[in-house]
């Protein structure tokens, strides 16, 4: 039962980032970015805690080439919204991945239930 509870609130803290990201004003030009990001908290492994994809794969489900998801990827590590964790070793896999950990932004804030606009008492 532990377990599970420890998996359900790793689990929530990839909506919590995503809630974050989407409210960081430089990403609104950014539609390739905001899609990786999606695309991103969906290949989040709550039991590693890291996201797992490839320029490649990411490039293919979303149907945007793969440069274009490579400069996405680069501007999301720049403004502190991923990190590499552990790179691609080659394998015989077909596929590979690298392992990334969702970071907390530029500002690293962590979510206020109060909100930012509200006045401070």
């Amino acid at each position: 039962m532990e377990n599970a509870n420890l998996k359900r609130q790793i689990n929530s803290i990839r909506f919590s980032w995503h809630e974050r990201l989407i409210a960081d004003r430089a990403l609104h030009r950014r539609p390739i970015a905001l899609a990786l990001a999606g695309h991103i908290m969906h290949r989040f492994k709550a039991d590693i805690g890291a996201a797992e994809f490839s320029t490649a794969g990411a490039a293919q489900a979303l149907n945007i080439p793969e440069r274009s998801i490579a400069r996405a990827k680069a501007f999301l590590i720049k403004r502190g919204w991923i990190r590499l964790q552990e790179a691609y070793k080659p394998t015989r896999k077909k596929w590979s991945a690298n392992r990334y950990i969702l970071t907390g932004g530029p500002d690293d804030l962590i979510l206020d239930e109060g909100g930012e606009d509200e006045p401070e008492e």
